[in-house]
């Protein structure tokens, strides 16, 4: 593969995309570099195009990777994704999703109901969940004439002589009545704009009674992150979960487990406390962080439940930074999906854990598997290798994919000196 499509990652014309057809089509060279740098360029272009739609809008708090697909055919039409290209990519160990995710700072979802539309160019994000977008238009019609209601069965009608609504996804008269009171207009966030989930809000607002569109805000933003970390990680359906703007000082209790940023991007910070004395830099909005209250049962539960929580990461072939044994070379985020993914998988782990605290900025997707990737800028130390040959092997490729790859050559080979024309066999 020639370096020249490495070396020029300005993808802004929408053409220069051919190291990325060829890696999604799964024909690269053993340096998987060049797929590394193909992946964040790409990704890059992606999150630059629609980065408005999420970084305007907090309730915007998710993509899938059917929605990466989505505004791949919009945003490069010739070089779109495919869901076999993003699965591709995930089992060489680079999750284009969450890389765009990340980009976007939100939090990945298996499926989302929304759609990416274009108007002359001009993206927009919207919901596709009719009965949640009624139920909500329903609500901030009702704050916004201040229209209260004296009985159920009143309500009901209001909201289903128009349209077919299933009666769960109706607001109760409690949470009706509050938000007219206190002119609180609606917006649900994507992640739980289904009407499945609306039961879910509904008993948010009657438990934390917001009083402002702040405290409303923080209160719905909370319910998300909690639906998006069960359903990314089911076994912690069973536990309690927390969400806060910054961890509350009265929250981390010992024994704990904590995860925290450190002092660069990437650079973050796992270790256990067993007693209040000891420093604690991480609450009150000191550091991003993740705790993990645990059973104290024995002194040593959070020293051992670390040291399992390493061991674990070790073989998955995360190690801590050399000469400093709690320090790993990972961003937060990254570092906090890959050991809550350990204790998952951990039943005595998981087993110890009491409580989980998060603070509202965590992403949640799942963690990326860990191939053992060549860094970019690490050739010179690798032995050289003989290329895959992908005709020898007798790789298998799908049609749309070689009309793809057929496109790309046409239209980039007069750069190269040569000259081809495509003739199909009748």
């Amino acid at each position: 593969m020639n370096n020249y499509y490495v070396g020029n990652k300005n993808y802004a014309d929408g053409n220069n995309l051919p190291i990325f057809a060829l890696v999604a089509a799964n024909v690269s060279d053993t340096d998987v570099s060049h797929m590394t740098l193909a992946a964040e360029g790409y990704a890059n272009f992606i999150a630059e195009r629609v980065k408005h739609l999420f970084q305007n809008n907090i309730q915007n708090d998710c993509i899938s990777s059917a929605l990466v697909c989505q505004i791949s055919k919009l945003v490069t039409p010739d070089h779109s994704l495919s869901a076999n290209n993003i699965h591709s990519y995930k089992m060489r160990g680079l999750d284009l999703t969450s890389i765009i995710s990340s980009k976007l700072s939100v939090s990945v979802c298996k499926s989302v109901k929304c759609k990416i539309d274009s108007d002359n160019g001009i993206l927009s994000l919207n919901s596709t969940s009719e009965s949640a977008n009624h139920v909500e238009r329903q609500i901030n019609f009702f704050v916004d004439n201040q229209m209260s209601f004296m009985n159920r069965q009143e309500l009901v009608h209001a909201f289903c002589s128009n349209n077919s609504v299933p009666i769960k996804a109706i607001p109760t008269l409690s949470v009706i009545n509050h938000l007219v009171k206190y002119g609180l207009k609606l917006t649900i966030p994507l992640s739980i704009k289904y009407p499945a989930k609306l039961p879910e809000v509904w008993k948010c607002i009657n438990k934390k009674q917001p009083k402002t569109m702040s405290e409303l805000s923080n209160c719905l933003i909370s319910l998300s992150r909690s639906s998006l970390i069960t359903s990314t990680f089911p076994k912690l359906a069973s536990k309690s979960i927390h969400i806060y703007p910054e961890l509350p000082e009265n929250k981390a209790v010992p024994p704990l487990f904590y995860i925290r940023t450190g002092k660069d991007i990437n650079d973050s910070k796992l270790g256990f406390q067993v007693s209040m004395t000891t420093s604690r830099p991480f609450i009150n909005g000191r550091s991003e962080v993740v705790v993990f209250r645990l059973k104290n049962e024995t002194g040593n539960n959070a020293l051992l439940f670390e040291e399992k929580v390493k061991s674990a990461l070790i073989q998955q072939g995360i190690a801590p930074i050399e000469k400093k044994s709690d320090h790993y070379n990972l961003n937060f985020n990254d570092l906090v999906m890959q050991v809550i993914n350990v204790v998952c998988l951990n039943a005595e782990l998981l087993n110890v854990v009491t409580s989980f605290h998060f603070t509202e900025s965590l992403r949640i997707y799942s963690p990326p598997r860990l191939a053992k990737l060549q860094a970019p800028g690490s050739q010179k130390t690798q032995k050289a290798e003989n290329p895959v040959n992908e005709i020898a092997n007798k790789q298998t490729i799908e049609k749309s994919t070689f009309d793809w790859l057929l496109r790309m050559l046409t239209h980039h080979s007069p750069s190269f000196g040569y000259n081809i024309k495509i003739n199909k066999i009748r």
